[in-house]
C-alpha cells in the first residue's frame, strides 16, 4: 500500500485504511479517512507531546485519546458562507438581503406587468417574494 493524505484519498476505496489521527485535525478530514476501507479501517491516535526541542515550552500534561477524539469532532475546517458568518457576528440582527442588480430589477418589473386579477388587484408573484418587489 501507499501512504497519502486525506484531501488526495478523498473519493478512493481501498480494502484496509489506516488513519494517524493527530490534535488540531478537523472533523471533514478524520471523515474522509475513516471511510476509505472497504474491509476495515483503522485510527491511530497520537497522544504523547511533541518533542521539547521542536516545541520548546510544552509543559501541558499529553492528552488522552479520548481528548484528542473530541477535540477533532469539535474542530472543523469548512470555510463559512457569508449568512453564517453574519448570524455569527450578528446574531440578534436580521440578515440583510443585498440589493437587487439592476437588470435583475428590469426583470422583476417586466414579470409584475401580467400579474392582475380581473377585480384589478395584483396577484401575487409566481417567483414568491423576491420577484415581488
Amino acid at each position: 500500500g501507499y501512504a497519502t493524505t486525506t484531501a488526495r484519498a478523498q473519493g478512493i476505496t481501498v480494502d484496509e485504511s489506516h488513519t494517524i489521527a493527530t490534535p488540531g485535525m478537523a472533523h471533514e478530514d478524520l471523515y474522509v479517512a475513516m471511510t476509505r476501507g472497504r474491509d476495515r479501517n483503522h485510527a491511530y491516535v497520537i497522544t504523547e507531546p511533541g518533542d521539547d526541542e521542536c516545541l520548546p515550552g510544552t509543559t501541558a500534561p499529553p492528552p488522552s485519546a479520548l481528548e484528542v477524539l473530541r477535540g477533532i469532532l469539535a474542530t472543523s475546517h469548512a470555510e463559512h458562507s457569508a449568512t453564517e458568518t453574519w448570524q455569527t457576528y450578528h446574531p440578534d440582527e436580521p440578515t440583510p438581503i443585498p440589493p437587487a442588480h439592476p437588470e435583475q430589477r428590469r426583470s422583476t418589473s417586466a414579470l409584475s406587468v401580467g400579474f392582475s386579477s380581473s377585480s384589478g388587484h395584483p396577484l401575487p408573484s409566481p417567483g414568491g417574494p423576491v420577484l415581488s418587489m
